[in-house]
């Protein structure tokens, strides 16, 4: 399995790293050498997010005998930045790109159509925001190395996951959320609790995964019994 990205791919996901890193380390220029350093730790995070994130879409697609790739959002960018000065770094739009999803063949060898289902995309870009959330979970794990940059890199995975789960055109949140909305729920409701847990309640992570799946599992069920599957 090959994951290696074009250089447009490339240059791309530098540029939104780069947009992200200003973004989140606005509000965190006490100084200028305390903000230099927090925008080259922001970079570094948010790259290893970026990363992972796009691998996961890549590696899921290949799975299905289709491609995806990530493609800057000029607009999303303005937005984000704009927003940024606007709120004092007090609101973040996380969105400077998105992932186009597609058949890379006339025909996808032990597939029935050629076209990709609802189901398939769906599972395409529900993985780059799950892999924020396992992120997140090792980041917890080693978090006692270093309080303050796996925190950071804590928050930073779980805001981008549940940013990217809102059900908002071309955001993951919409492919996941016409795929299945019990499914959307259970990943929107984890990547927000955890949030809650680790960055508000700096609850430890036995306790926080106790709470979490009791949580996740009560979401999952109320929304597969009240609400249908989109088909």
């Amino acid at each position: 399995m090959q994951f290696g990205l074009s250089k447009q791919e490339l240059r791309d996901i530098i540029i939104s790293v780069l947009v992200l890193g200003f973004v989140f380390s606005y509000n965190r220029w006490e100084t200028i050498s305390i903000g230099i350093r927090n925008f080259f730790i922001a970079v570094f995070v948010i790259g290893i997010a970026f990363l992972a994130h796009e691998l996961a879409h890549r590696y899921v697609a290949r799975k299905y005998e289709c491609k995806a790739e990530y493609v800057i959002w000029p607009a999303g960018l303005l937005l984000a930045v704009v927003l940024t000065i606007l709120s004092g770094g007090n609101f973040i739009f996380a969105a400077p790109g998105f992932v186009m999803i597609s058949t890379a063949y006339a025909t996808r060898l032990g597939f029935r159509y050629v076209n990709l289902s609802r189901e398939e995309v769906g599972k395409i870009a529900l993985s780059g925001p799950i892999t924020g959330i396992f992120l997140a979970m090792l980041f917890k794990l080693l978090q006692p190395l270093s309080k303050e940059i796996f925190t950071y890199a804590i928050s930073i995975n779980l805001w981008l996951a549940i940013f990217n789960l809102l059900p908002i055109p071309p955001l993951d949140g919409s492919k996941v959320f016409a795929w299945s909305i019990s499914i959307w729920g259970f990943a929107i409701v984890t990547a927000s609790v955890l949030f809650i847990l680790y960055t508000m309640l700096e609850i430890n992570f036995i306790i926080s995964l106790i709470i979490l799946i009791a949580v996740g599992l009560i979401s999952f069920l109320l929304m597969e019994t009240r609400v249908p599957t989109i088909f």
